[in-house]
């Protein structure tokens, strides 16, 4: 295993790859899921493209709008209403974007005015990203019942305030000395998982969202573990020195593999929690679609670089 926490070199390389086609082998194995290549959505492609052209960021934006189309295409092709789909996609294209470290000015997500604005209506009138995220916030109402149009907010403010603290605190996982507790904080507040969780279940298929809320917990789990566990590789690779399996690793006292394999069983255990705290067979079959497909986003988008393990073509490689 590449202990060094540093950009992997090249004679390292082949170990990284071997650690995480294991980890990601015996995820897929758990969950009876088997990589299939899926179908683009031309019609949602063609809805965000106009809406894009309309942006004065668009330039700026377009490179993230390849990892939002892809999320929305594989892990939510199954929800029904169209402009849920929009809003999922210029949610995700908006925020990866604004999180981009390498995009320093006024639209960055850890600015710290951003949650003040968005909490005192300000935000609505800024012709940049912060506006038409404030926007697409808004019309979550029309698409999602309250409880979920509520988190999916509340998961965005939470978003911001942990990309401060991540930002201010990049050498706090140097040593051991961080506790578990921390580490599982810091992930929840920067996953969105809340968001991403409440997605799956649209109010136009489900208007009563009494029928999935309690798997919301489990839910919200496996989408911040199966994004750590299939980003580990690109993380490694690239020498991204602060994130949440080597974060666990240190404090826990254990090898990134070892965690990587813990990851793993807990994913397993979640999404069995998560079948059986659903009320519904619509509502089982939806979460099911979403695993499957959330899995194929990471291994469908050209950000992870997954390709390099498992050989599968990317569904977007350019916008």
């Amino acid at each position: 295993m590449v202990q060094n926490i540093g950009k992997a070199q090249s004679d390292e390389l082949p170990a990284l790859l071997e650690v995480s086609r294991a980890a990601i082998s015996y995820l897929l194995d758990g969950l009876h899921v088997s990589p299939t290549p899926m179908h683009r959505d031309f019609e949602l492609e063609s809805r965000v493209r106009e809406l894009a052209q309309s942006w004065p960021f668009g330039e700026r934006i377009r490179p993230h709008i390849v990892t939002a189309l892809t999320i929305t295409e594989t892990a939510y092709h199954h929800v029904s209403d169209m402009n849920a789909k929009v809003a999922i996609t210029v949610f995700t294209a908006l925020l990866t974007c604004m999180d981009d470290p390498g995009k320093h000015n006024s639209d960055a997500v850890d600015s710290i005015d951003h949650y003040r604005r968005l909490c005192n209506g300000s935000a609505m009138h800024d012709p940049g990203m912060l506006g038409e995220l404030n926007r697409c916030l808004k019309g979550m109402w029309d698409l999602y019942p309250p409880l979920g149009a509520n988190a999916i907010f509340i998961a965005t403010l939470k978003f911001m305030n942990g990309t401060m603290l991540e930002n201010s605190d990049e050498s706090a996982f140097s040593n051991s000395s961080g506790s578990r507790a921390f580490v599982e904080y810091q992930r929840n507040l920067t996953g969105i998982s809340e968001a991403y969780a409440f997605f799956i279940w649209d109010k136009k298929s489900f208007p009563d969202s009494r029928v999935y809320e309690r798997a919301i917990p489990d839910a919200a789990l496996a989408v911040n573990y199966v994004n750590d566990l299939l980003s580990f590789y690109k993380e490694e690779a690239a020498g991204e020195m602060v994130n949440y399996i080597h974060n666990r690793a240190i404090v826990m006292h254990r090898s990134a593999a070892q965690t990587l394999c813990e990851v793993a069983d807990e994913i397993i255990a979640a999404s069995a929690r998560v079948r059986s705290n659903l009320l519904s067979e619509d509502a089982i079959d939806a979460w099911d679609s979403f695993e499957k497909g959330y899995i194929m986003f990471h291994i469908g988008d050209p950000r992870y670089r997954l390709q390099e393990i498992l050989g599968m073509e990317y569904m977007i490689d350019a916008y």
